[in-house]
């Protein structure tokens, strides 16, 4: 899945500049030749993704925080519930199917709320972030989930120590934890 960047352009062969280089890198999408003659447009495509943002609330404390699972191809990397947009779905379908079949729950699309939507090029990533205002107790995860296929769960009330497999499911992470205890509450 990981882009690799052209160093020229396809239609008259112009090497492209670092500036070009540095707005692609820096999310834009796409890459416009500068040749005198040529402006021909590259697209890089990326498959959509939903991503949930699911408040959970730990059994010990009470304390609210963010409920993270374990990467499937690295434990020690964490990753936020998530799934690729498959056609004629829509986020919130996509994000009812994820939630099944990650953390075992139900969701009401009426609690679903759009936070954010972030792209990275590099890696063909388009994911729109989205927050379930339903909390749920980390003990109704562990019940509701499937037994043959156990999911490492955590909840986080920070990033810190935190590795996350993909730079933009930190920075969302990030910015729902900032919203819970930094301005105003979210529930």
């Amino acid at each position: 899945m990981v882009q690799i960047f052209p160093n020229r352009c396809d239609q008259c062969g112009k090497v492209y500049t670092k500036k070009i280089q540095e707005e692609f890198a820096s999310g834009v999408g796409f890459i416009t030749c500068t040749g005198r003659s040529c402006r021909a447009v590259r697209e890089f495509p990326s498959s959509p993704i939903a991503v949930l943002l699911q408040p959970g609330i730990e059994e010990t404390h009470g304390n609210t925080g963010l409920v993270i699972v374990a990467s499937d191809r690295d434990s020690n990397r964490w990753i936020l519930p998530s799934g690729c947009i498959c056609v004629n779905e829509s986020a919130e379908e996509t994000l009812g199917r994820i939630a099944k079949e990650t953390l075992g729950i139900t969701l009401n699309p009426q609690n679903l709320h759009d936070f954010c939507t972030k792209s990275n090029p590099k890696e063909q990533e388009h994911l729109s972030f989205y927050i379930n205002t339903t909390r749920v107790h980390l003990s109704q995860l562990l019940t509701r989930m499937f037994l043959n296929t156990p999911k490492k769960i955590r909840i986080i009330q920070t990033t810190e120590g935190i590795f996350f497999e993909s730079p933009l499911h930190s920075y969302a992470a990030e910015k729902f934890l900032l919203e819970i205890w930094g301005r105003r509450p979210l529930f």
